[in-house]
């Protein structure tokens, strides 16, 4: 399996023990952003790549409307982070992939968010999301011509998100895993790689 190509919710039960957070943008902005990694490896433009069993979809452009999420509430007493969600919604109608990541990460009053990191998807239990986890929210999916696949709870089990790059404009990396098929066409072994703009 490559490993890459080419080199969200209100008031959640947790948040109810300090009142709602409020959901904010990450990235940062200027000299406050600590979240970019210059990724010499990485496509340097929008793209999305689907590979399905070692076969290559892309890399191509992506529809213009592709585009990630990247959000965080905070406890309003302390202003710590109790929960960071990612969102990527990337297809290319000419090459007929798509793919959608939705992911999360919750800390009764404090959790790391989404920043260039490695992240198993787990399924949730609990109240607080473990180091170098994360959670399916609610689920993940890749499409192409030859099929459907997707997660959701533990069937995405063995699954990582990899972000490779990232900064208030964009966001770079790849979703992998062994998913179930949505179309009877079996299991497969399937990675989303994708760079795409940030929007708020």
């Amino acid at each position: 399996m490559r490993m890459t190509s080419r080199a969200l919710l209100s008031c959640l039960p947790i948040a109810a023990l300090c009142g709602c957070g409020i959901f904010t943008p990450l990235g940062g902005t200027g000299s406050n952003d600590t979240t970019t990694n210059n990724n010499p490896s990485g496509f340097g433009t929008p793209t999305i790549e689907v590979t399905i069993n070692g076969t290559h979809v892309g890399p191509t452009a992506p529809d213009s409307s592709s585009a990630a999420r990247l959000t965080a509430m905070t406890n309003p007493q302390t202003g710590n982070v109790i929960e960071s969600d990612f969102t990527v919604s990337v297809s290319s109608q000419s090459a007929g992939a798509s793919c959608f990541i939705g992911a999360t990460r919750q800390g009764t009053d404090g959790i790391a968010p989404f920043t260039v990191a490695g992240y198993q998807l787990v399924p949730v239990a609990g109240s607080v999301t473990p180091d170098g986890a994360a959670w399916p929210s609610p689920s993940e999916s890749i499409g192409a011509a030859a099929g459907g696949w997707g997660c959701s709870g533990n069937d995405c089990n063995g699954g990582a998100l990899v972000i490779t790059a990232l900064d208030a404009a964009h966001v770079e990396g790849y979703l992998s895993g062994t998913f179930p098929s949505s179309t009877g066409a079996g299991a497969a072994d399937v990675v989303c790689s994708f760079y795409v703009p940030i929007t708020n």
